[in-house]
């Protein structure tokens, strides 16, 4: 019988457990894939500066882990950071993820047990959130997740984008900044492939490109979200009385990683690291309200992007997108639905 490679997704963030299945090859090792998740975007201070993006999550790789059938392996999810809703706020951080199959539900702390990624950092002022940090990550291969963008430094400016979460590509990409101007666009969330484009004038920054090089999202008053790895587009500024500018969009999900099963179940999905969300627009006009910044939640490790900044009230962050684990491993007897 011809062995197959099994690709198991786990999405489910938190603590869980999951038994290896009975037919695996176990002469080979399987590789172990895992993203931190991203932190959620700022929001700056009312009548204020425009603050940074969430940091996107870690990427690390452990390639010579192995599974015996039965064997109980235990592993975490970290869950996205929230993105800020007060003012002044700081974007939550990104949680851990990790996968140990040594048998203890403890980090593992060798590659030959598992691989860990840290997750993103949330800004508290205009600079970016750090991306996922390689210390302290396990795994043959580890790379860090990109920076957020910076925010502008004048009431009205936009936010900055999140970060992307670190692939196979290499380091995350960083978001694109926030113009910093009145009235000015968000930065463009950094994709897969490429850091996003920074704001200009009053125009939202394009997204970074996606995991395969094509574009990301586009920045505007209908920012549009990323495919594939890709960052979202920010959002415009506003030269309106009364008025909320424009959000950003969110960063899209990876697609490199072609599913078998899915949370335990048969699947024929695809999933990868993500992109960063776009940053809000500003505006400095009289009672506005800044662009709310565009989110991660779908796009595994990607950071959210900050909200923009305004007169009457800062929009709101976006969340940061959850962590992931990819198990591929041969088998002669477990079905692939889609091999």
């Amino acid at each position: 019988m011809t062995d197959i490679v099994i690709v198991e997704v786990f999405t489910t963030t938190g603590f869980s457990s999951w038994t290896v299945p009975t037919g695996i090859e176990v002469t080979s090792n399987a590789t172990i894939t895992v993203i931190g998740a991203g932190a959620g975007g700022s929001r700056g201070p009312n009548n204020g500066a425009s603050w940074g993006g969430g940091g996107g999550g870690g990427y690390s790789v452990s390639t010579a882990v192995q599974l015996t059938p039965g064997q109980l392996v235990y592993f975490n999810i970290g869950l996205g950071g929230t993105g800020a809703t007060t003012a002044s706020g700081t974007g939550g951080a990104g949680g851990v993820t990790w996968l140990n199959a040594s048998g203890a539900n403890t980090a593992p702390t060798t590659t030959a047990q598992g691989a860990l990624a840290n997750g993103g950092t949330g800004a508290s002022s205009g600079t970016g959130g750090a991306g996922g940090s390689t210390t302290g990550a396990i795994g043959t291969t580890t790379v860090a997740g990109g920076a957020g963008g910076s925010g502008g430094a004048t009431t009205g400016s936009g936010g900055g984008g999140g970060g992307s979460a670190g692939s196979g590509l290499g380091v995350g990409r960083v978001g694109g900044n926030g113009t910093n101007a009145a009235d000015g666009g968000g930065g463009g969330g950094g994709g897969t492939g490429g850091i996003g484009s920074n704001g200009s004038g009053s125009t939202g920054g394009n997204g970074g490109l996606t995991y395969a090089g094509a574009a990301g999202g586009t920045g505007g008053v209908t920012s549009t979200a990323g495919t594939n790895g890709g960052g979202g587009g920010g959002g415009n500024g506003r030269n309106t009385n009364n008025a909320t500018a424009y959000a950003g969009s969110a960063g899209g999900e990876g697609t490199q990683f072609t599913e078998n099963f899915l949370n335990g179940a048969p699947a024929s999905g695809t999933t990868g690291a993500g992109g960063g969300g776009g940053g809000g627009g500003g505006t400095n006009n009289s009672g506005t309200t800044g662009g709310v910044g565009g989110g991660a939640l779908g796009s595994p490790g990607g950071g959210g992007g900050s909200g923009g900044s305004a007169v009457a009230a800062s929009g709101n962050g976006g969340r940061g997108g959850n962590g992931l684990i990819i198990v591929q491993y041969k088998s002669r007897s477990r079905v692939a639905i889609n091999s």
